[in-house]
């Protein structure tokens, strides 16, 4: 499992293709968040961070703010806020 300096992780999502996916919390002051990580150099990582550029400059309903991009060891980690509910995994039905 992923190990950041400031979070403590409390769930594993599935991941989304090379992107690993966790549920944590900010430890300075207890937000919820989610944490999506991806080997740093990798289009994936590029992926994260184009979304943090974009998705930061927005304040609308329906999009999830981001809140950094970071880079620990080996992994790009977009933290974003955490606005509940269930990954799409868990939500359709099997087979579907």
């Amino acid at each position: 499992m992923l190990s950041l300096p400031g979070y403590r992780l409390v769930e594993k999502l599935p991941d989304a293709g090379a992107i690993a996916c966790y549920r944590g919390l900010r430890i300075a002051d207890g937000v919820a968040v989610q944490l999506l990580a991806a080997a740093a150099g990798s289009e994936d990582a590029e992926r994260l961070a184009r979304e943090y550029a974009v998705a930061g400059g927005l304040d609308c309903r329906g999009v999830v703010r981001p809140l950094a991009c970071e880079v620990h060891g080996a992994q790009t980690v977009l933290v974003r806020a955490e606005c509940g509910g269930l990954a799409v995994g868990e939500a359709a039905p099997a087979g579907r």
